[in-house]
């Protein structure tokens, strides 16, 4: 049953949220679990499971079918706010945040009991095309609409410049 593979999670989640509640952590406690969950458990258990599974096609096709949609989500947008007459800042603002997923993290950590090993590996796969699309496409949009942006050439400047760390799982 389901409930039986992800009540341990939030069983440890409300256990952190009492624990915070009553003052045995503080906010500086909670970063730091936070930033190591986020930094070394969420990464170790991405390699783990990626480093396990025997890659086969369906795999290599999950990216491609994660950038597919976020373009595709992309162009919606840009119909929408071109029907609307979105301003450039709100427009802006559609643009970065409808076109993408953002499923790691907690995602992945819920995938795993309720998927599998196997179906987080198509998770994760799925989240490197995504995370592609973020660091590329999106971050161009940003730089485009980002308010000191006085020019195309500058926003592409500054886009090529940035290194691409978040690519890596």
């Amino acid at each position: 049953m389901i409930l039986n593979q992800i009540f341990p999670l939030f069983a440890i989640f409300a256990l952190g949220f009492l624990l915070k509640h009553f003052g045995v952590f503080n906010k500086k406690d909670s970063q730091s679990i936070a930033r190591l969950l986020i930094q070394i458990m969420v990464p170790f258990l991405v390699f783990k499971i990626v480093s396990a599974i025997e890659l086969k096609t369906d795999f290599l096709l999950l990216p491609l079918a994660a950038m597919v949609y976020n373009v595709a989500m992309l162009v919606l947008v840009c119909c929408i706010a071109n029907v609307k007459k979105f301003s450039a800042k709100h427009k802006g603002s559609w643009l970065l945040l409808f076109p993408s997923f953002e499923v790691g993290t907690v995602g992945y950590i819920l995938a795993l009991p309720l998927l599998g090993e196997i179906g987080l590996s198509h998770m994760v796969f799925f989240d490197l095309g995504n995370g592609i699309f973020l660091f590329t496409v999106l971050y161009a949009i940003a730089s485009l609409f980002h308010p000191q942006a006085k020019e195309v050439k500058s926003s592409l400047q500054k886009f090529i410049r940035t290194p691409c760390s978040g690519l890596l799982p």
